[in-house]
């Protein structure tokens, strides 16, 4: 879900319970008929907007696709030592920007006694 159809989510169901807070809306059905009219109000001005129909947005990686990579993963972590996982640890969170992931790999590696995770 992307940045435009949360926040057009969360408009949705700010402006629903206004709605119904102002109107003072009772009774299921009438509940039910607020949030429908308020969700394609949002709709139609997203799409007027240049925004994307959500049936037009690329599916999320299935479910089943996203415990198999969790599971790979974890498995790796538990095969490396500490100072591999912060390292790959770091190379997910901002590999461009990590100088220790980008160091040159002829460079001699940091003594065990300067590395707070090395067991030593």
């Amino acid at each position: 879900m992307g940045r435009t159809e949360l926040a057009a989510n969360l408009f949705r169901v700010s402006l629903t319970d206004d709605k119904i807070k102002i109107e003072d809306v009772r009774g299921q059905r009438a509940l039910e008929n607020t949030a429908f009219s308020v969700g394609r109000i949002v709709r139609d001005a997203v799409i007027r907007a240049g925004g994307s129909q959500p049936e037009e947005l690329p599916l999320a990686e299935h479910i089943d696709k996203a415990k198999k990579t969790l599971k790979s993963a974890g498995k790796k972590l538990k095969q490396l030592g500490p100072r591999e996982v912060e390292t790959e640890l770091r190379y997910l969170a901002a590999p461009s920007e990590d100088p220790e992931y980008t160091r040159d790999p002829e460079e001699e590696e940091p003594s065990p006694d300067s590395d707070p995770w090395c067991d030593g």
